[in-house]
């Protein structure tokens, strides 16, 4: 049986391993490592502090599916960029338009699998695209990989 670093470990490889095909454009590339709070903003709405997490280490991975009628969409994983991460949400670039009110499964570095609703997605550049994406009312599991 997998010690929970072992499991963390395997995870994080698995992650690093799917395809991901973000192309950042160089503006961003320079102010992209991020790690701490967010800074409020006086118009923000959000109900909860969101945790830059920016940066080439951090990521996760998205399964991507057909959830929207009419929409057709091939099953796959792929390695996304995550940019911040709050109680209710996770932002993160992608390197394909996805719209609101897709559903996705993401898997964080550690382990935990959340299911996700894409609130908004904007581009950034040719195949970089900033998604902000909700979590759905299933609670967190850890993944176990048996």
């Amino acid at each position: 049986m997998l010690d929970s670093n072992d499991r963390e470990q395997a995870v994080a490889a698995w992650i690093y391993s799917l395809p991901c095909h973000v192309t950042f454009p160089p503006s961003l590339r320079a102010n992209f490592e991020k790690s701490g709070p967010a800074p409020a903003v006086s118009d923000d709405v959000r109900s909860c502090i969101r945790i830059h997490c920016c940066g080439k280490s951090h990521r996760a991975a998205m399964e991507v599916r057909q959830s929207l009628p009419g929409f057709p969409r091939e099953t796959a994983w792929h390695s996304v960029y995550t940019t911040n991460i709050s109680k209710k949400g996770c932002g993160f670039f992608h390197s394909e338009l996805l719209y609101p009110g897709e559903r996705f499964s993401l898997i964080l570095l550690k382990g935990i699998q959340q299911a996700i609703e894409v609130a908004w997605c904007r581009r950034i550049d040719l195949n970089c695209f900033a998604v902000g994406s909700r979590f759905l009312a299933s609670s967190p599991a850890p993944v176990t990989g048996e």
